[in-house]
């Protein structure tokens, strides 16, 4: 490897190490194979290990020979959610199979046969994304579809307001699943501007809507960047729903949030040849 060679051992994945000078680039002590950041004479570049470059070094130094060289910044690469479900470049590779298989009806115990059960035969129709994983603790499973049939179907708001309220919990948590399902729902089931979607996906300013649609975004998003909502947003749904719709407001953003870190955690893939939907957020 060049003398010139710097960077830093990333002892724990996504450790945002910078650069220090005179050291070697190696592989973590995760022995997780990631992008090692390496300034080569006479161009900077990332040097990545390969998984055979890895064997042979006992999983420490990357051997000039495995460098796949593109701008180095200075600093360790960052990976959006959403690279989770779109190509990654040669030489890079994420850990993509779900955590949480999907469990065969034959494999099911009882109890699980008993919630998939009970799921199938409500409105959902089916078990499928986040209570994939969830069925492997059944009795939470079951807790939960509850909760979600009354928040879905049962709350009394309009279903515009309970589809801004998961599409903008989904835009918070970057969970692609969960914006590629209920994109589809609002656009299908409500009177949702598909101008207003692509607005929250892409955090742009709102355009034209109702205000009591406007009232729920901005609820909802300052509910889950501050912890709650502002004083305008409360009053105006308070107004509008009184304190039952303020309390299926904040249980709706709750849930959702809850399901997203499911979704994400679980990885629960998007069906096949699905592009991700959500455009990564810019972060500081």
């Amino acid at each position: 490897m060049p003398a010139c060679c710097e960077a830093r051992t990333m002892a724990t994945p996504g450790n945002p190490s910078r650069f220090q000078a005179g050291s070697t680039a190696r592989c973590g002590a995760s022995r997780r194979i990631r992008p090692i950041p390496c300034c080569c004479s006479p161009a900077p570049t990332w040097a990545s290990c390969s998984a055979a470059s890895m064997a042979a070094t006992n999983g420490n130094a990357c051997p000039t020979n495995s460098a796949k060289c593109a701008p180095c910044t200075g600093a360790w690469p960052t990976f959006p959610r959403a690279a989770r479900l779109t190509p990654l470049p040669s030489g890079t590779r994420l850990m993509q199979e779900p955590r949480f298989p999907r469990i065969p009806p034959e494999q099911m115990d009882p109890r699980q046969r008993e919630v998939a059960a009970s799921i199938a035969a409500g409105p959902r129709g089916e078990v499928k994304g986040p209570f994939l994983a969830l069925l492997h603790h059944p009795d939470l499973a079951d807790r939960l579809q509850q909760l979600g049939e009354h928040l879905r179907f049962g709350t009394g708001l309009p279903p515009e307001l309970v589809e801004l309220a998961v599409l903008v919990t989904a835009r918070h948590w970057d969970c692609q699943y969960e914006w590629f399902a209920h994109r589809r729902i609002a656009l299908n089931t409500t009177s949702l501007d598909a101008a207003v979607i692509d607005a929250i996906a892409h955090g742009q300013p709102l355009p034209a809507m109702p205000d009591e649609q406007r009232d729920a975004c901005d609820f909802c998003g300052e509910l889950l960047r501050d912890g709650e909502p502002g004083e305008r947003a409360y009053d105006a749904i308070l107004q509008r729903y009184g304190r039952r719709g303020v309390l299926d407001l904040l249980a709706l953003c709750g849930y959702y949030g809850l399901l997203a870190m499911v979704l994400n955690t679980a990885r629960i893939p998007l069906p096949d040849g699905t592009p991700a939907p959500l455009p990564p957020k810019h972060r500081s």
